[in-house]
Order: structure tokens, then C-alpha cells, then sequence
């Protein structure tokens, strides 16, 4: 019971993290951050809110940050072998689950959204749901699944 706590206290540090990514990444590309915050609803997580990034470039890169920094924690920790670290390559597995899930993710994001707003759109989300929509079955979109769900198979086995 304890593991579990702990596991969970460590994703939401990762959580955390991710977001850090993009935070350090905005100010690399000089976007303004609107807010850094803190959610309980669904699960509890971390976000950051940024004005929409039109360069196509620019939002890429800003996007990929959060998941770069966690895989390049994850492949540093990857060959390092003591006690309690397997907890912590669990709770970046973990991460990386959630971070690239095929439902609502910064990977999702990149591959769906288009490069301006559309003009008759209300918010982001009235466009992500639009093109979600049409994504949804997609070819893409299975083989983003069938690759978001050997992570989990890979955290199992080992």
C-alpha cells in the first residue's frame, strides 16, 4: 500500500515535471505562459496555458518538451541499478502513459490540430473536438494505440 502512495506521489512530481518542459520551452521560444497550474479533476496533474503558438515549428517543439524531459529522465535512470530506483523508472513508465495516450495528449495535440485557429471556432477545445472526431478510427490513431499500449505490456513484464 505504501509503494502505491509513494508510485503516485512520484508520477504527479513527473507531472510536474512534464510541464516544467513546456514552461522552459515557452520562454526558450518567447511565448508568453498564462498560467502554471494545479488540477485535481480528472486525476490530479499539473498544466500550463499558453496563447495559441502559430508557427507550426515553434508549437512542435513546445508541445514534445514536456515528453522529451521525461524520456531523457527515464533513459537516464534506464541502466542505473539500487535500491528504490525501479519505483522511480515505474512512475516514469507511468508518465510516459500518460503522455502519449491516444485520447487526450500533448501527442495527440500535434497530430490533430491544425496550423491556425479557425475563425469560426469559440475555443481550443471546440477545434480539438472537431478534428478528434474526424482522427478518431483513423488508421494513425490505431497504430498510436496499439504502440500507447505495449508500454503498459512492457511495465508489466518487467
Amino acid at each position: 500500500m505504501i509503494e502505491v502512495l509513494i508510485l503516485s506521489l512520484m508520477v504527479l512530481i513527473f507531472s510536474f515535471i512534464h510541464e516544467l518542459g513546456h514552461f522552459f520551452m515557452a520562454k526558450i521560444l518567447g511565448i508568453k505562459v498564462i498560467k502554471f497550474g494545479f488540477k485535481i479533476i480528472p486525476i490530479p496533474h499539473f498544466f500550463i496555458t499558453t496563447p495559441w503558438i502559430r508557427n507550426k515549428k515553434n508549437r512542435m517543439m513546445f508541445l514534445f518538451a514536456g515528453l522529451a524531459l521525461i524520456l531523457l529522465l527515464f533513459f537516464l535512470f534506464l541502466p542505473l541499478n539500487f535500491k528504490g530506483v525501479e519505483l522511480v523508472k515505474k512512475a516514469l513508465l507511468i508518465q510516459i502513459i500518460f503522455d502519449t495516450n491516444p485520447f487526450f495528449s500533448d501527442v495527440v495535440f500535434a497530430m490533430i490540430m491544425p496550423l491556425n485557429t479557425e475563425n469560426n471556432a469559440t475555443s481550443f477545445y471546440e477545434i480539438y473536438k472537431r478534428k478528434y472526431s474526424k482522427h478518431k478510427f483513423s488508421i494513425s490513431w490505431y497504430l498510436h494505440l496499439v504502440l500507447w499500449i505495449l508500454i503498459p505490456i512492457y511495465l508489466i513484464k518487467n
